[in-house]
């Protein structure tokens, strides 16, 4: 999400690299319609920063919407720890990130 806009981004390496850290933009996502909001697990090597892969996301795609999937979005908590729910800070505590991921498909 830029600027109001779902975009696209280019595809780096799946493994390596957040896809949310200076993206190449690609063109406007347009289109398209939620098909889910999910939770999803990211690890972290310092924990106030949030740096999801493309492969953690994917591979937490429930399997029955892998065919019509065709982007996503990943967002973390921005606000100050103390006030998060207690499964976020559960996650934390354990080495991960708990993000909300949204999962679109071409509108019909």
């Amino acid at each position: 999400m830029r600027e109001g806009k779902l975009r696209y981004i280019e595809r780096g390496d799946l493994r390596y690299g957040a896809f949310s850290r200076y993206p190449s933009l690609a063109e406007e996502a347009e289109n398209l319609e939620v098909v889910a909001v999910l939770p999803t697990l990211h690890t972290y090597e310092a924990s106030a920063i949030f740096r999801p892969t493309i492969a953690e996301v994917l591979a937490q795609v429930p399997a029955g919407y892998t065919d019509d999937v065709v982007a996503f979005q990943t967002n973390c908590n921005t606000e100050p720890v103390f006030t998060w729910p207690e499964e976020e800070r559960s996650a934390m505590h354990w080495g991960y990130h708990l993000a909300r991921t949204t999962l679109y498909k071409v509108a019909e």
